[in-house]
């Protein structure tokens, strides 16, 4: 069933997906991170930002040593889609140093330009931009929408 949910998740079957992934959360699976985070992302992607921070909540306090970069990326959108945005800004910039990728960054800038701190989104942006130049050829291609994105950002703000 985990396998399932796992790939109505990825065909896009949110509903589906999260009856899947509660239906495994029985006996010594209840509190399983794996599974809990597979029942948030489903949450999340069914728009129930409400529902996928109490099931990070419950992930966080059943499993407290688990990390995963992609949970705490979840959580922060999850925040920031029910208007915490003081709470998605400080997620945001905790992942901003340890998220592998730029999505975490670009959402980090994005939040900063729509609570009006400017001289911060340009300090995000400018890391972003030097860590394309940086980067090897695979990893722009990978990051390329979020790259782009920077950039237009960027020459919006006027960095």
């Amino acid at each position: 069933r985990l396998h399932l949910a796992r790939e109505a998740l990825a065909l896009g079957d949110a509903a589906q997906a999260e009856a899947l992934f509660d239906s495994c959360r029985k006996g010594p699976h209840a509190n399983d991170p794996d599974i809990l985070l597979g029942l948030a992302q489903a949450q999340f992607a069914r728009g129930d930002a409400a529902a996928t921070r109490a099931t990070l909540d419950a992930l966080i306090a059943a499993n407290p040593g688990f990390r995963s970069v992609d949970g705490h990326l979840l959580y922060a959108r999850a925040l920031e889609r029910l208007g915490e945005l003081d709470a998605a800004l400080a997620e945001y910039g905790a992942l901003a140093t340890s998220y592998p990728g730029e999505e975490a960054r670009m959402r980090f800038a994005s939040l900063l330009v729509q609570r009006e701190r400017y001289a911060d989104a340009r300090r995000v942006l400018d890391d972003i931009a030097k860590r394309e130049r940086a980067a090897p050829a695979y990893y722009r291609r990978k990051e390329k929408d979020w790259l782009a994105q920077a950039r237009s950002l960027r020459a919006k703000i006027g960095a």
